[in-house]
């Protein structure tokens, strides 16, 4: 198996990227997502970076991050993320999705970065990794119907 990250091209000039205290797991892990088939979608797994290259970053860190799938270690801990950033930005669902997905995160999809204290990690993905038959949606954020 190749284990050559997705993004390499793009984070080799990045200092510690991934960090070195990254790991390897198997986990399930919770990510905001878009409703499959709408137009949206194409985000549902690419980091921040690739969605908005011209997004500005500052520090290695958080350009790193920048190139990282972002996920929570708990359902509650994602809806409450979630809340509190509606609560800052009406419009958050078209940013960060509408859909909240459970994701099966094993070893061979990437090395995890420690997980905060509101239950934040960032995922930096090996090349060939997949995610078409590892979610599923688990809760609807935003409805406008």
């Amino acid at each position: 198996m190749d284990l050559r990250y997705k993004y390499l091209d793009d984070i080799k000039d990045i200092t510690d990227c991934p960090p070195t205290s990254c790991t390897n797991k198997n986990m399930t892990a919770f990510r905001f997502i878009f409703e499959p088939n709408t137009e949206n979608d194409w985000k549902n797994f690419l980091p921040p970076k690739k969605i908005s290259p011209q997004r500005p970053l500052r520090t290695d860190k958080v350009k790193c991050s920048g190139y990282g799938l972002s996920f929570f270690d708990s359902e509650n801990n994602a809806k409450m993320f979630y809340e509190t950033m509606r609560e800052r930005n009406d419009n958050i669902h078209k940013s960060i999705g509408t859909h909240l997905a459970k994701v099966s995160i094993d070893q061979n999809d990437g090395v995890v970065t420690k997980i905060d204290n509101k239950g934040h990690f960032d995922l930096h993905e090996y090349e060939n990794t997949n995610w078409s038959n590892k979610f599923e949606i688990v809760a609807v954020l935003y409805n406008p119907r």
